[in-house]
């Protein structure tokens, strides 16, 4: 049954990936700028001026679609009947390593020097 219905399953899995996406983005925001980390040391952000979350989530335009497509050719959206787990882990820390870099990227082409880079680690 789930050979029939491949396709619909993709489609389903690009889908709830997109939103695992934004929510990441939300999520590593709150923690950078809104947690408890903010009192550690390492992440204090006393004195600093940063941007809203609107402007950080300008770039999920970019983000978003990057993403999917980098899983795309990493066959992340392909069957994996009959392979390896450790495969698909492999594959999806590789996928979001690259969309990491193609992000700093984006930052830096677009001199955005004041960009959190803890933000982007979390």
């Amino acid at each position: 049954m789930i050979k029939d219905n491949q396709k619909t399953l993709n489609r389903l899995v690009l889908v709830v990936d997109a939103l695992i996406i934004v929510l990441s983005y939300f999520i590593s925001y709150q923690l950078r700028f809104n947690s408890f980390l903010t009192k550690l040391k390492l992440f204090s952000i006393t004195n600093i001026k940063y941007y809203t979350f609107l402007r950080y989530a300008g770039y999920l335009w970019y983000l978003i679609p990057s993403y999917i497509l980098i899983y795309y050719f990493y066959n992340l959206y392909s069957p994996k009947r009959g392979k390896f787990k450790a495969v698909n882990v492999f594959t999806i820390i590789k996928a979001n390593t690259l969309g990491i870099i193609v992000f700093t990227f984006l930052l830096y082409f677009n001199k955005e020097s004041d960009f959190a880079r803890l933000f982007i680690f979390i």
